[in-house]
């Protein structure tokens, strides 16, 4: 489950870097292609950070401690209805949280501008 949420991790990255010189680019060749493909990168990011974050909760749910993270901030005697909560137990899950947070809401505010665009 470790190597799932690098993995998509290091493509959230990837796609994130595209959306967000593809946009620039776009807008500054007045390229509609680009920013269309910008825009879905950006949708893409999203869906990897989530992916990211929930392999690291199923991570803590099932007390993978080969992951040093979850061993660093978990531990057997937890209730298993605590264990979850402990993604925020340090930096790295805390800033994994925020940052899949703040995608879906850009993901939101580009889908409901990208509407709004539309209509008028």
């Amino acid at each position: 489950m470790g190597d799932l949420g690098f993995i998509s991790l290091l493509i959230g990255l990837v796609l994130a870097i595209y959306a967000a010189v593809g946009s620039v680019t776009g807008k500054f060749l007045d390229n509609h292609g680009l920013i269309d493909s910008a825009r879905f990168a950006s949708y893409l990011t999203t869906l990897a950070l989530m992916i990211s974050a929930f392999s690291l909760v199923g991570s803590f749910l099932s007390r993978d401690f080969e992951l040093k993270y979850v061993f660093e901030h978990s531990s057997l005697s937890m209730p298993r209805l605590y264990t979850w909560v402990a993604i925020y137990a340090g930096n790295e899950g805390s800033l994994l949280f925020i940052a899949t947070l703040l995608s879906v809401l850009s993901t939101l505010a580009i889908a409901l501008s990208q509407s709004s665009l539309r209509a008028s």
